[in-house]
């Protein structure tokens, strides 16, 4: 098996990367309103809102199980 460094290239059975789903990410105007939306349309909602130092985010999935994250980011954070 084709290795780099101690990480595998192909995941193994049972392994993170084997359970790993495409991902998206939507910034939105205002979360509370996108999130009661979705709510609303009776999108499953996977996490409601999560704080972080640059944006706040709730994740959602799509009808297949892919995840979505929705984001605003903090007032004033700019990222290079």
């Amino acid at each position: 098996m084709s290795r780099c460094g101690e990480r595998s290239l192909f995941p193994t059975p049972g392994s993170l990367r084997e359970k790993a789903r495409p991902a998206v990410a939507f910034e939105v105007e205002n979360l509370d309103e996108a999130v009661a939306a979705l709510k609303a349309a009776g999108v499953t909602i996977i996490e409601e809102r999560i704080e972080s130092p640059i944006c706040s985010f709730a994740r959602i999935a799509d009808p297949d199980g892919n995840g979505i994250t929705t984001h605003k980011r903090q007032a004033g954070v700019s990222v290079p």
